[in-house]
């Protein structure tokens, strides 16, 4: 009898830092507004309903707004979020999103909600899918890997 194992797969769930607080300006590495809290919640709910038994590695850009999104997540799921400055935003977007992108291809595990930010998204999502999609504020791409090959599965612009 030929018994042969399913194919193996594993998702990669993109996320957007919801809407951050800008009291203190623009440039400063500020948290979420009450309006950024809500998606994050929203985020944390839909995760629920996709995912309900599953524990991810969360990880995030190192900055604020990013690690507050994910964090309600990693709260129920009791896993720590873990900073990875390959999701940051700024120079060298591109180079960052393309080593980010290998190394969830090469060793990432089953399941990975990685956070970042409007510039590094479209770069991400086409350095991994070959398509270039921007996501707004609180936006969640989900991405499944299969036989090598990696495909959108989903995207919600709004939680």
């Amino acid at each position: 009898m030929d018994t042969k194992e399913p194919p193996s797969s594993k998702v990669l769930i993109i996320v957007r830092h919801a809407h951050r607080d800008k009291v203190l300006g623009h440039g400063v590495d500020n948290g979420l507004s009450e309006k950024g809290k809500k998606q994050a919640k929203k985020l944390l709910l839909h995760f629920l309903e996709s995912y309900p038994d599953s524990v991810p590695l969360i990880l995030s850009s190192p900055k604020a707004r990013c690690k507050e999104t994910v964090e309600p997540i990693s709260v129920r799921v009791k896993v720590p979020v873990k900073e990875s400055d390959l999701l940051d935003e700024g120079d060298y977007v591109e180079r960052r999103a393309e080593s980010f992108i290998k190394w969830w291809k090469e060793k990432g595990p089953e399941l990975t909600i990685a956070c970042s930010h409007g510039d590094w998204i479209p770069v991400g999502l086409e350095k991994a899918t070959g398509v270039s999609v921007d996501l707004e504020k609180g936006g969640w791409a989900e991405l499944r890997e299969k036989k090598g090959k990696i495909e959108l599965i989903t995207l919600i612009q709004e939680p």
